[in-house]
């Protein structure tokens, strides 16, 4: 994990071994291909950041801090991610 945090932000492209970009929609291509080869229908790469969201939202994570992360300029994008999510009143949160 130490490995990933370093490089995380530093690249903003993903290279085969040749060198050679790997571009957006082939990584999605690629991604279904597997999906659909396990057995799996209706999951794309946008399920896996749309999955991402919503757990953070549900472990309690702030919103904004969720917002900062995937690159959404305002929480409100951010809030219609979670609509999964069962709503917590903030009293709730208090272990009294």
């Amino acid at each position: 994990m130490p490995y990933i945090k370093k490089y995380l932000n530093s690249y903003e492209y993903c290279f085969k071994k040749d060198g050679k970009i790997i571009h957006e929609d082939r990584a999605s291509r690629d991604f279904i291909a597997l999906v659909e080869k396990v057995g799996l229908t209706d999951i794309g790469l946008h399920t896996l950041r749309h999955t991402f969201i919503s757990q953070c939202l549900m472990a309690g994570i702030s919103i904004w801090e969720v917002a900062k992360w995937v690159g959404h300029s305002t929480a409100y994008m951010t809030e219609l991610y979670g609509h999964l999510c069962p709503k917590r009143r903030e009293i709730d949160r208090l272990d009294i």
